[in-house]
């Protein structure tokens, strides 16, 4: 588990870059004081600091170099390069206790049988130059045989809600969720279930597993916009009252363009829990070939209860990325 905010206090302030504005109450990125990566509670698999990456803060996408798709009005991107973690920050981000499941984050690796069906079905999607060639390429008891296996692994997560959603999205993109008409929306919190005056970190989060043959990424901050919102200055927190949501996580990335992402790397037969409408983020493909298969599940999922540190890569767990 990663958790996502500084235990028990906050520092004073964040510098926010060359203009000084300073957010109280918002720690900034090298002086975090919890970022514990710990034991799983319901499968075998770790989030180690050295599958994270980290960009220096944030752009407007029509900054970000936007040559691998349209995206929406407003949208934001993660700055580029992104860089490795330094020594000093895994120290940091590695310590600290356990946090609530609404500020938390979660690995969870599928049994191989299921990824052994899963790689089998999606195989020859690979063949497909098209979105419109992937109802030929599956077979329908196979795909409909392998969501239901999925659902009961999700079920022994916790309380699902709905129907899953399985997306295909194109390899090397740096963001992935699209509007209806295409355009990608960048960094942004989830709004299933949210409606105004709702307490985001009670809502349902997601459960999102990698189905493809290669590594996709979260991008997201270690900010819930629950903390983000109450720790708003008077004067921006009284301006800004009716934002919330994507709106909200916009605006503060706006105001403070050097808030750092993190990028995740989840492994082909992985997943994440992430309570996805309180924390800003989005998926990326960036330097993958083959097209991204994930299903996605909503739902009151558990996380871990206890805190163990892993600072490297479990053994067997691939090339660091």
């Amino acid at each position: 588990m990663i958790t996502l905010m500084p235990a028990l206090h906050l520092p004073d302030s964040i510098d926010t870059g060359s203009d000084s504005r300073r957010l109280p109450g918002i720690a900034p990125f090298s002086r975090l004081t919890a970022f514990p990566v710990c034991a799983r509670r319901f499968s075998c698999g770790v989030v180690a600091a050295d599958r994270i990456q980290v960009s220096e803060g944030t752009v407007p996408a029509w900054m970000g170099e936007a040559d691998d798709g349209a995206y929406a009005s407003g949208a934001i991107l993660p700055a580029q390069p992104w860089r490795a973690l330094r020594p000093a920050e895994v120290t940091m981000l590695t310590q600290g206790a356990g946090s609530a499941r609404s500020a938390a984050l979660d690995v969870v690796r599928l049994p191989e049988f299921l990824s052994r069906q899963g790689r089998k079905l999606f195989r020859r999607l690979k063949f497909c130059t098209d979105e419109s060639q992937f109802a030929g390429a599956l077979d329908r008891a196979d795909y409909s045989h392998l969501l239901g296996e999925l659902g009961q692994f999700a079920a022994g997560c916790g309380g699902v809600r709905g129907s899953p959603l399985v997306r295909i999205s194109r390899p090397n993109s740096r963001v992935l969720t699209q509007r209806r008409d295409g355009c990608r929306i960048g960094l942004h919190v989830d709004d299933w279930f949210a409606r105004d005056g709702d307490d985001r970190a009670s809502l349902p989060g997601r459960l999102c597993i990698n189905l493809g043959e290669e590594v996709r990424y979260l991008l997201m901050l270690n900010l819930p916009l629950t903390v983000l919102h109450s720790n708003l200055p008077a004067n921006l927190a009284t301006a800004n009252m009716n934002l919330s949501g994507t709106p909200l996580a916009r605006f503060f990335m706006t105001r403070f363009p050097r808030y750092p992402v993190l990028k995740i790397a989840i492994e082909p037969g992985e997943g994440y829990v992430l309570a996805s409408e309180n924390i800003i983020h989005d998926g990326s493909t960036e330097g993958t070939q083959n097209w991204d298969i994930a299903i996605h599940f909503l739902g009151n999922f558990g996380l871990p209860d206890r805190t163990g540190i892993h600072p490297t890569r479990k053994a067997g767990g691939g090339a660091p990325r």
